[in-house]
């Protein structure tokens, strides 16, 4: 964040010392809950220069913003938005060297690859509509040592579809315990941007 001495006139800092220190409590205060941004404890008094001009203003204030944002995001172990809209109903936190969660742009020239797309949703989701060629195996058919129908190679790369990620996550835990290699979470068909069939 910019110091007062790089802002103000020689002897016209004591108002931004007074605004840094407040920009300084804006975490704690984000943490709180507190929807105050600005302490009430300091008052003016004439002794006190001007505040910035506006563009200095506006780059403290969006410098500590981010700052404060990052730091409650942080401290509330919120995790990294996802590529695509909307975000998933919960966090996507598997890792594995063998997965890898793809944009739906990506997803579709994989599949223009051939790349086999598996829809783990229950049927009657399916049918409400689903991603031309992908076959449904639902998520309650699976189990540990299973191999997909539809790709039996355990090398082969598999996309693998949900309605927002979520369980494609959990789809693609019992694939890679199974033996596959390469497993692409492609989320799920509300952020799918294309053409959906029935």
């Amino acid at each position: 964040m910019p110091r007062s001495k790089d802002l103000c006139r020689p002897g016209e800092t004591a108002n931004l010392q007074i605004f840094e220190t407040q920009l300084f409590f804006l975490p704690l205060q984000l943490r709180s809950g507190k929807r105050k941004i600005l302490s009430s404890n300091f008052s003016p008094n004439t002794a006190l220069c001007p505040m910035p001009d506006f563009k200095q203003f506006t780059k403290i204030m969006t410098q500590a913003i981010s700052a404060a944002a990052l730091s409650a995001a942080l401290s509330s172990g919120a995790a990294a938005l996802e590529p695509v809209s909307p975000q998933p109903s919960q966090p996507l936190t598997y890792t594995n060297p063998a997965y890898a969660k793809v944009t739906p742009e990506t997803a579709k020239k994989m599949m223009a690859e051939g790349v086999v797309v598996i829809d783990v949703r229950e049927p009657q989701e399916f049918a409400e509509g689903h991603v031309q060629g992908a076959v449904n195996v639902p998520l309650s058919t699976f189990h540990p040592g299973m191999r997909l129908e539809a790709a039996p190679d355990f090398n082969q790369k598999v996309l693998v579809q949900c309605r927002s990620g979520v369980r494609v996550e959990r789809a693609a835990k019992i694939l890679i315990e199974s033996g596959y290699k390469h497993i692409y979470n492609m989320y799920g068909t509300m952020q799918w941007p294309y053409e959906l069939v029935r």
